[in-house]
């Protein structure tokens, strides 16, 4: 059972948003601003709800915008916070307006396990592939990474903060572990590996100048421009930094 609370630094203040033992399934923080959007239910129930709250006032300011009975996997703000995007346990993908909790429209993908977005596009990762979509209008999308039986891409992605680059991590029949980078005007693909099967978890830096891959035993971090790397190990009995040239 998971819980989630908000603490206030300046009030010095907690206030849990399950004191009746509500779940939380997923929650999501807004790119601007302070509010924080999450999703549960009532332990073994269907009463699944959507949920937003300002962090500076979460017990005045938290407000139900939208009902299901199918528990939610993640969440992520979009199109400047305006939307909701919501991908539920069953296949479901919605796009919710953040002030009224209409359903603007929904898409479809199997066993979704992470949303997030830049700007009018969102991406969704599962264990069959990486997508890209808009969040304009209603969630078109189109597959951009497809797992195959040669190579079987990880169920996490990153892109950088203009949308120039996709990285995804994947694995080739049991051979090979690395990172499929690619352009997204140019459709340009450059593999680069990874010492480990096991990823955690990829991302940009803020000024997109590196890209950091961590695995169970190690942190890789590329340099995007030249793809030269640096190893932080992750053992406890090395301290050692390695590099590429």
């Amino acid at each position: 059972q998971q819980r989630l609370g908000i603490w206030n630094p300046l009030a010095k203040s907690f206030v849990w948003l399950d004191p009746d033992g509500w779940v939380v399934d997923s929650y999501a923080w807004s790119s601007v601003g302070h509010t924080l959007a999450f999703a549960g239910r009532h332990d073994n129930q269907t009463d699944v709800t959507v949920e937003l709250a300002d962090a500076s006032k979460p017990t005045e300011s938290r407000k139900v915008i939208y009902k299901t009975i199918i528990p939610m996997r993640c969440l992520a703000f979009a199109d400047g916070d305006r939307k909701l995007i919501a991908a539920d346990r069953d296949r479901s993908l919605l796009l919710i307006d953040a002030a009224s909790g209409k359903l603007l429209d929904f898409g479809e993908q199997e066993g979704t396990t992470k949303v997030f977005s830049l700007g009018d596009t969102f991406y969704t990762s599962s264990s069959k592939g990486f997508r890209i979509w808009s969040a304009r209008s209603a969630p078109a999308e189109a597959w951009t990474f497809e797992s195959t039986f040669d190579r079987k891409y990880l169920d996490r992605a990153a892109a950088d903060n203009h949308s120039h680059l996709l990285a995804v991590p994947f694995r080739d029949n049991g051979k090979k572990t690395g990172v499929e980078v690619r352009e997204v005007a140019s459709g340009k693909v450059l593999d680069v590996l990874v010492p480990d099967s096991n990823v955690m978890d990829i991302l940009f830096s803020g000024d997109d100048r590196w890209l950091v891959v961590e695995t169970s035993k190690n942190i890789r971090i590329f340099n995007t421009q030249s793809w030269e790397y640096s190893d932080i190990s992750l053992d406890r009995k090395s301290t050692r930094l390695n590099s590429s040239h």
